[in-house]
């Protein structure tokens, strides 16, 4: 009992509610302001709101030099600009409630990516992506009704969301964790500037101030 609620255990539960309680002020935020154009504003925000850690920090601020260190956080932040921005366009498309649960497949699409890595897994984790998944279609409400493109979108949002997650394993025990994180929303929110330029008028085009709270 004292390993299931452990202090990291707790941390991961308050990640997955955080996580959770935003698909709806992301839905909202779509009135004021384009999906891309949003995650731009989203990630360049994140990235200045981690300067003061990472400047408080001296090995944080050795590590902005290093050049491993940007590549991996530039790989994470192309793996997270593809899986924002399906997910975030597809709830144009779709309900809620079924971006919600369809994003949550990434739960069983890590250790199907796993397999491809040669990597093994009990039983257990199996039953119990199984019943989160089940658990997260009560949660969400999702009615098992399909709309095709925005559900096709929040599905290849989830892959992303699943390689990201084994980019992360991979490289979050060899680099600073404040850097590693710096970079990868610059990288988002400069290519998701780019995007938003190209095919959305820019990030100030639709801009309503009013839905900024959403980006919290």
């Amino acid at each position: 009992m004292s390993r299931l609620f452990s202090p990291i255990n707790l941390l991961l539960l308050l990640v997955a509610l955080l996580w959770g309680l935003g698909f709806a002020p992301q839905r909202l935020a779509l009135e004021g302001m384009a999906p891309v154009a949003f995650n731009f504003w989203r990630f360049a925000f994140g990235a200045m709101m981690l300067l003061p850690f990472i400047f408080s920090s001296k090995s944080s601020r050795t590590a902005l030099l290093n050049k491993r260190t940007i590549l991996a956080g530039a790989g994470l932040g192309l793996l997270l600009t593809a899986g924002a921005a399906f997910q975030q366009i597809s709830l144009a498309y779709t309900k809620v409630a079924n971006v919600a649960f369809i994003t949550g497949f990434y739960v069983a699409l890590v250790p199907l990516i796993g397999i491809l890595f040669k990597k093994s897994y009990p039983l257990l984790t199996w039953i119990g992506g199984l019943i989160a998944l089940c658990g997260l279609s009560l949660l969400s409400g999702f009615d098992g009704k399909f709309n095709y493109l925005g559900d096709g979108l929040a599905l290849a949002g989830a892959v992303f969301w699943a390689l990201h997650l084994w980019a992360i394993s991979f490289w979050v025990g060899k680099h600073d964790l404040l850097v590693l994180a710096l970079f990868q929303f610059i990288v988002c929110a400069l290519l998701s500037l780019v995007f938003s330029l190209s095919f959305e008028g820019g990030p100030m085009a639709s801009l309503n101030s009013a839905y900024l709270w959403a980006l919290c």
